[in-house]
Parts: C-alpha cells; structure tokens; sequence
C-alpha cells in the first residue's frame, strides 16, 4: 500500500479504463465514505478527463506516471480484457489492491499470473463478480447452508439481451475480449455457480456465432458439475433481444427462483407447502456492496470474504474450458 495518509482517513483508490462500466464503479464509490477516487486512467486522456471531471481527481494516459505521482490505496481495473493483466501486474507489484472487472483476464495463465504478483507483494486481487453481492445470491447461498431446500440437484441461470450494438465494439474483437458471451456474459454465472455450488470438476460448453455474425460466440450453453453432484445448466445469449436475466435453484425439499426483472423478491417454493415470497431489500446494490467489501479486504476488515483470488482463478479456468469446447462446435464456416 502506498497510502501515506490517516487509517481512518478515505481510501484513496484510482480508476484504469473510463468507459461504461468505471462510471458505475464510480456512482458506488459515492455512496462509500469509506472510499474515495484519486484518479482516472485512459489511453484516450479525454475520457479520462471527463470522467475525472466528474470524480474531482486528476486525469492520467500514463499508469507509470499516475503511480509515480498519486499515492494510491487501490485500482479499479476496467479497461477491455486484454489489458487487464497487465495494469493489474504492474499495480501488484506497487503494493497496490485490484479490484478487476470481468473477465479477470483473457486465459488463465494470465489470472494465475496475477493472483501470483497478489499473493508475493501480500495485497489483494479481487475479480468483479457484482451478481455475488447482489442481496438475493446472499440469501439464495444462505437457504442452500441452512438446508431450506434439501440437497441442490440444479442451478438453472438464464443471462440474454440483445448484443445488436456489439458489432465494431471490443466486445465483438477476440483479441481485445477473449471471446464473446461466454467471457462476457457466462463468466457472471460461473462464478454464481461456484458461489452457489461448488467449483466445477466438469465441463462442458456448445456456442454458436451463427446468429448475429460476429467474429466471437453470440449464444452458449455451459453445463457444469461440482464436486457433490449438483448440474449447472448456464445459458447466455446475445440474441435475444426481448432478454432475461434469472437464477432457479431446484433442491429435493424445494426451489429458489429470482428474476432480476423483479428484484425485491425472492420465490421459495416448498414441496408440498406452495409459494412463499421473500423481501429482498436493497438486491439491486450489487455495485455498491462489492466496493464497500473490497474496501474492507484493503482494511482488513472483512473476517468473511465474499470473494477471493481462488475465485478469479477458478473462473477462468471454467471460461478458457468453454472457450476451448465453443471453438469445437460453432457452425462451419463461423469465425467462433
């Protein structure tokens, strides 16, 4: 840690990549007194400008130069993937926290590298898995401890939009993101699984890029394995424009349903007892309930970790699995 600043004064945490995404780390990061921004870093300074406008920090096109100039708690991560290794070795290696949006890389060599430069310079690197701070995977993960529905059988995770836009952006570049949906899209419901389940011991992935004619994979489908024998049956697409976004989790007493379209509700339904529906405060704060932990993990403070470098590992190693198998079944003639 290069802070040189009260304990119990605001971290000091800075910004690499300003494009969508930092601007919603940046609305959580006001809602955090605990945590305050420092810096913005873009290779395109105008955006960084504008973002850092916005912040009341200064704006970067250099990391060495920002490092060098800016004591710094923390980083947030959120350039393309295939930037992600290397600003976040580089900030390791300063004694700096990462917090890094997903994919936490484009293979799992490059996440293994940096959990590594973590674990040697004794700071954390803790991927941006949003949808486990969400309050309904919270309680979902509770009800599974508590036996609420038996032994789980199936986590059944539906994440679909329309990705029209996507074609000329980096998404739709292989080089800049790793690959389509499965590294965009699936990678939220691998790690939920993970979460919820277990880390997977199988795998197994079919994806097509037939349908909107990208360079990547548009739609997927990824069933996993986890070491009790609970099936994940993950499907993510970026062509279906009338979308959905749920998790069901089917047990041998019950089943819990969320729809993130009515987000302050979770369906738990007991065999033989129906429906119950449970208050789900604050589920739509996911942003803001990762920064305030990762905050705590540069504290110290935080005695239960949500989340942890194993976890960016693991998500990889899952996603460059599917990456592998998509490549074997896309259609002849696809570019997947």
């Amino acid at each position: 840690m290069t802070d040189t600043h009260s304990p119990d004064a605001p971290l000091k945490c800075a910004i690499a990549g300003c494009g969508g995404i930092a601007r919603v780390h940046l609305d959580a990061m006001k809602n955090i007194p605990d945590i305050e921004p420092a810096a913005c870093l873009d290779a395109d300074i105008a955006a960084a400008q504008q973002m850092a406008a916005q912040a009341g920090c200064p704006a970067f096109d250099d990391l060495d130069k920002m490092l060098d100039c800016v004591p710094l708690d923390c980083l947030i991560v959120s350039t393309p993937p295939a930037f992600h290794a290397d600003i976040a070795c580089k900030v390791l290696d300063r004694g700096i926290h990462v917090l890094c949006e997903k994919p936490v890389a484009i293979n799992l060599a490059q996440a293994q590298t940096m959990a590594a430069a973590a674990q040697k310079n004794g700071v954390r690197l803790i991927p941006a898995f949003c949808h486990r701070f969400a309050a309904s995977s919270a309680k979902m993960r509770d009800m599974i401890l508590q036996d609420s529905i038996g032994s789980p059988a199936l986590v059944n995770i539906l994440f679909c939009g329309d990705g029209s836009g996507l074609a000329g952006r980096w998404f739709s570049n292989r080089a800049l993101s790793g690959g389509g949906v499965i590294m965009d899209t699936l990678v939220h419901s691998i790690d939920l699984f993970h979460y919820l389940a277990g880390y997977a011991v199988e795998v197994h992935c079919t994806a097509t890029c037939g349908i909107l004619g990208l360079d990547v994979e548009d739609t997927a489908l990824v069933n996993l394995k986890s070491p009790d024998g609970v099936i994940g049956d993950l499907f993510g697409s970026w062509a279906t424009p009338s979308g959905c976004a749920r998790i069901e989790i089917m047990g041998s007493k019950g089943t819990l349903f969320f729809d993130y379209n009515i987000p302050d509700i979770l369906v738990w339904r007991r065999s033989g007892m129906g429906e119950e529906h449970i208050s789900i405060p604050s589920a739509s704060e996911r942003f803001t309930n990762q920064l305030r932990h990762f905050a705590g993990l540069v504290r110290g403070r935080a005695a239960a970790p949500v989340i942890s470098e194993r976890d960016a590992v693991e998500s990889m190693r899952v996603a460059e699995e599917c990456m592998t198998a998509a490549i074997k079944t896309a259609p002849a003639g696809s570019k997947a």
